[in-house]
């Protein structure tokens, strides 16, 4: 098994989602301070696999649920044998957990297990990771509190973790067991020895040989009831086969008689359509009649339209001469007035240029006093900017001196606190040194006490196969006095883990406190000729002052200049106005000129025999000429797309009904299939089927329908023939079955 991704939610330390991909590595290594998480990796691969971790068991999954959360989330990609798997579990804070196993087809993904129930989708990652819980945890991820006390552990310590790891005291157990039945069996076969010898001497001849009779008897005996065995075993693997065919027979009599329903629905589901097809097929033809002769009619519309269009014009021709007609009288007054305005435009454009030159020469000086007053502010600002920057510097300098200060206090009740830290982690590791010698001395003292218990006097000894003369006294180690030592152990041992994390942090407390005591002094090296902070700030109250004066003036001069500008730029836009003025009539005139000449071309272009008295009259007269051309043009229109939207609807229907021919089609060859499926097996149950050429039938009762219920026939034949015996055991398992 490879682990390929791994995402996890709401899970110990990884409130937010987080995925950690392990497609690109290789042999790596997990890193990170204290409460980073790295454990809870570990957990959630477990956890994904298996539903459970190892210091939280299967109940209290919960209790690892991060805070504020409802309920933890984790997913796993892993590979196994070049398919890739991908299991997802979650776990409510209140509820019960929920659980997915897919595999992926491709890109797509596919249920493993259909049923989605824990204990299914358990049992199948055993069979594909190809371990269990308990030997995943001890053969692949070492707990992390029995690793830490495997490292530091005395040797004998370090045994007992790796016994207890691999489960080696099974094996212990059973070596004891083998040697306790093994001095058993040989007390028993010595007493039987000495029962066997004392019998025998008082045995005859005669007794001798009816005792050799009887064992002769009786292995003939038993031979004989194991020929008869064998036959039965022989008896029993014909019923076996007589009723697996009798299941596969009902099954072949199931499946014939659906094939044969749906061949039959088939069947009349295509008479049914065949009467559409003559219906479609007469109105295909009789819309192509009618849609010829709506072509014809609306080509005959058409050309007369083109004909009043060449002779009088299109509607927008039309409209347009009767506007021209309106408009040549509207143009002569136009032209009049656009001369008068023009004239008085020339004239007061002398007026307007004399202002214009002497408010340029005010709007120099203004710009000039202007600049000088923005300079002088700038040059303030400037040294308001400076003066800043210093008293900002002063007050940085007071508040690092301050913080050096509150620092170097720190430091000292740190390193106070470390001493005690220290001496205490030195406290309870020599207790803990006194509680494992005394607990190896009770443990010595108890294995000899448990070797004596297999001693006996003139009989050699189980371990050293020397003769035992005379017994050893009895040892004063207990159970009661080992248990009470390894409480003892366990005790002094979290003592003083608990105290070595209390120095482990208390020293990270000290490096830090020193560490932010020569930063600050660092930081103040550089700092030797900075001013109090008092006049840093007198200084920047002076400079403000200057300031805000300097900008007041140059505020006075900027709305001087502006208000010189705005009635320089006022009289220059009045003679810009004037100038726009005089153009846009020069232009007028020339529009006016010019739409003059084009009514009396278009009026002339449009009557070429001669413009008549009264042009408005013939123009109505041709625009009513076209009015009726186009409302026969439009209706011969109209009436050809609603039979071309005919057409397209009835497209539509003859495609649905080709697409319904189709599936048809394409059931009638799944039916063929499931037909000569079933040929195939018919055969190879001994029913004689018909040919599969004989299937290609699809209307009626055709040869496929006959087929059918030949086999079918067959079968119920082939099932009258079986056994009775065979036919009282199918009837109590359909029993059975409707009864579940």
């Amino acid at each position: 098994m490879r682990p390929l991704e791994l995402a996890v939610e709401g899970f110990t330390s990884f409130r937010d989602a987080q995925v950690i991909d392990f497609r690109p590595l290789g042999l790596f290594v997990i890193t990170g301070p204290t409460g980073s998480g790295k454990t809870s990796i570990l957990d959630a691969l477990t956890l994904a696999l298996y539903g459970e971790v190892a210091r939280a068991g299967k109940n209290d999954v919960r209790s690892l649920v991060s805070t504020g959360q409802n309920a933890a989330r984790v997913r796993l990609d892993f590979e196994v044998a070049g398919t890739r798997y991908r299991v997802v579990r979650r776990f409510p804070r209140n509820g019960n957990q929920a659980v997915s196993l897919e595999r992926f087809d491709g890109e797509l993904l596919v249920p493993e297990v259909e049923s989605g129930k824990v204990r299914e989708i358990r049992q199948r990652i055993q069979v594909l990771v190809g371990l269990d819980f308990e030997a995943f945890t001890r053969a692949v991820l070492l707990p992390q509190g029995d690793f830490s006390r495997f490292l530091r552990g005395a040797p004998e310590e370090r045994k007992g973790i790796l016994e207890k790891l691999l489960d080696l005291g099974r094996y212990k157990a059973a070596g004891k067991r083998a040697g306790d039945v093994a001095r058993e069996l040989r007390g028993r076969a010595d007493t039987l020895e000495g029962h066997l010898g004392r019998t025998a001497d008082g045995l005859t001849d005669e007794a001798l040989e009816a005792l050799r009779q009887v064992e002769a008897r009786t292995l003939e005996d038993a031979l004989r009831f194991e020929e008869k065995d064998r036959q039965g075993g022989a008896i029993l693997d014909q019923l076996r086969a007589i009723r697996e065919r009798g299941d596969a027979l009902d099954d072949l009599e199931g499946r014939l008689l659906r094939v044969a329903g749906e061949w039959g629905e088939w069947s009349e589901q295509r008479r049914r359509v065949e009467p559409r097809r003559v219906e479609l097929d007469q109105r295909r033809r009789d819309l192509e009649g009618r849609l010829s002769a709506a072509r014809d009619h609306e080509a005959s519309a058409r050309s007369a339209l083109e004909r009043v269009l060449r002779e009088g014009g299109s509607a927008a021709d039309l409209a347009r001469m009767e506007g021209a007609v309106v408009d040549r009288g509207r143009v002569q007054g136009s032209l009049a007035e656009a001369r008068s305005t023009l004239e008085a435009a020339r004239k007061s454009m002398v007026t307007l240029e004399g202002d214009r030159e002497r408010l340029a020469v005010e709007v120099d000086g203004a710009t000039r006093e202007e600049q000088a007053a923005r300079q002088r502010a700038e040059a303030a600002r400037v040294a308001v900017q400076e003066a800043r920057t210093g008293v900002e510097r002063a007050r940085n300098v007071a508040v690092r001196r301050g913080e050096l200060a509150a620092a170097r206090k720190g430091l000292a009740a740190v390193e106070g606190h470390l001493a005690d830290t220290e001496a205490r982690e030195r406290e309870a590791r020599g207790a803990l040194e006194v509680a494992r010698e005394e607990l190896e001395r009770l443990q010595q003292a108890h294995t000899a006490a448990g070797l004596r218990l297999h001693l006996a006097a003139g009989e050699p000894c189980p371990v050293c196969d020397q003769m035992v003369h005379q017994l050893p006294g009895e040892s004063g180690a207990s159970s009661d006095l080992l248990e009470e030592a390894g409480a003892r152990c366990r005790e002094a041992e979290e003592r003083w883990k608990q105290a070595e994390g209390e120095l482990h942090r208390d020293r990270g407390l000290e490096v830090g406190a020193r560490v932010r005591v020569e930063t600050l002094e660092q930081g103040l090296t550089g700092e030797v000729g900075v001013p109090p902070l008092v006049e840093a700030e007198a200084l920047l109250a002076g400079v403000e002052q200057e300031a805000r004066q300097a900008q007041g003036v140059a505020r006075e001069r900027e709305e001087a200049l502006t208000r010189v500008r705005e009635a320089s730029g006022g009289a220059a836009a009045a003679l810009q106005e004037r100038g726009s003025l005089i153009t846009r009539m020069d232009e007028e005139l020339l529009r006016h000129e010019g739409r003059r000449v084009e009514i009396d071309t278009l009026l002339a272009t449009a009557f070429p025999e001669g413009v008549p008295e009264e042009p408005a009259g013939a123009i109505r007269e041709r625009q009513a000429r076209l009015q009726g051309a186009e409302a026969s043009a439009r209706t011969a229109r109209t009436v050809l797309e609603a039979m071309r939207e005919e057409e397209d609807a009835l497209k539509r229907e003859e495609s649905s009904f080709r697409d319904e021919l189709g599936r048809l089609e394409s059931r009638k060859s799944a039916l063929e299939g499931g037909i000569r499926e079933l040929v195939a097996v018919a055969g190879r149950l001994g029913i004689e089927a018909p040919e599969p050429s004989g299937l290609e039938e699809a209307q009626g009762e055709g040869p496929g329908q006959r087929g059918l219920e030949q086999m079918n026939g067959q079968t119920k034949d082939h099932q009258q023939d079986r056994a009775p015996g065979d036919k009282a055991s199918r009837g109590d398992k359909q029993h059975d079955s409707k009864a579940g």
